[in-house]
């Protein structure tokens, strides 16, 4: 686990951790690289702070037991009305399901009974209790505190960060982890060489923002907007018949979902492996 960094001069050489057995240690590094998630502490180590957005929702993760009657192994499928938000995923055996609350409101809510939850869950997705049943207790429920925001510099001299230790994305559209792995392919593509000579400078580590940051801004003003009508679900006062245009014209024009879909996975500027990092063909065969 690292506990902090190491640094010469003002350039970031390495970091301090603690191994499986709690005995503390140092490990150098040309290029020390924070991939820790939204609450980085390689990030807060360096010293950099992101520009936070303000989010309507935090999020209840849950996972209940398929129905008999599931639907196909990895469909998708949200609820909204009467003040709810959900979102599940049929992951064939259970289903993964994120349940929406309004921000800050996860202490007074888990005062209710526990089939409080059960009951709301079930009229939204039309579960009974032998499914909501599997949520024993407020224990079953994890709390996503959500966050959101982004750096305005990814790096220092020796140190980058990615993924959501350099954007903390929204839960919504599940495209954080898409955006991630994209940084890490764009930052193994472009630091490669200069690693190989030993010697990575901040224009190199700077290349890699420039190379990232219009996907990143695209989705976040995208969830951005998806947030203003989380918050008016949640008040109560989204009119299913008064949905922002983009929404109707989804669920009107079927083919436009396909693109929808293909936007968030693939994003506005996909990533491909370098050619060094590719497993050839033959390889693939044995």
């Amino acid at each position: 686990m690292v506990r902090g960094l190491l640094a010469e001069d003002g350039r970031v050489t390495g970091v301090r951790f603690l191994d499986e057995r709690g005995t503390p240690g140092e490990l150098a590094a040309d290029l020390t690289v924070a991939c820790d998630g939204r609450d980085s502490v390689v990030r807060q180590a360096a010293g950099l702070r992101q520009q936070l957005f303000e989010v309507p929702m935090d999020v209840w993760q849950v996972r209940v037991d398929a129905p008999a009657d599931s639907l196909k192994a990895g469909r998708v499928f949200a609820r909204f009305g009467g003040g709810q938000v959900a979102v599940t995923m049929d992951r064939g055996t259970y289903f993964q399901t994120s349940y929406l609350i309004e921000k800050g409101r996860d202490a007074e809510l888990r005062a209710q009974d526990i089939q409080w939850l059960r009951d709301r869950l079930g009229a939204l997705f039309g579960w009974d209790d032998t499914v909501t049943g599997a949520i024993a207790s407020w224990d079953d429920v994890k709390l996503l505190e959500v966050t959101f925001g982004r750096l305005r510099r990814w790096h220092r001299h020796g140190l980058l960060c990615i993924g959501d230790a350099a954007h903390t994305m929204s839960p919504v559209g599940g495209v954080g982890v898409n955006l991630a792995l994209q940084d890490a392919v764009a930052a193994a593509r472009i630091l490669a060489e200069p690693l190989r000579r030993g010697a990575v400078g901040v224009a190199d580590l700077a290349r890699v923002q420039k190379r990232r940051q219009l996907p990143m801004a695209v989705v976040q003003r995208s969830q951005r907007a998806e947030h203003t009508m989380i918050r008016s679900a949640l008040a109560g006062t989204l009119d299913g018949n008064r949905l922002p245009l983009p929404v109707r014209l989804l669920r009107r024009v079927p083919p436009l979902r396909t693109v929808a879909g293909c936007l968030g996975g693939f994003g506005i500027r996909p990533e491909r492996a370098p050619a060094f990092a590719r497993v050839s063909s033959a390889a693939r065969s044995r």
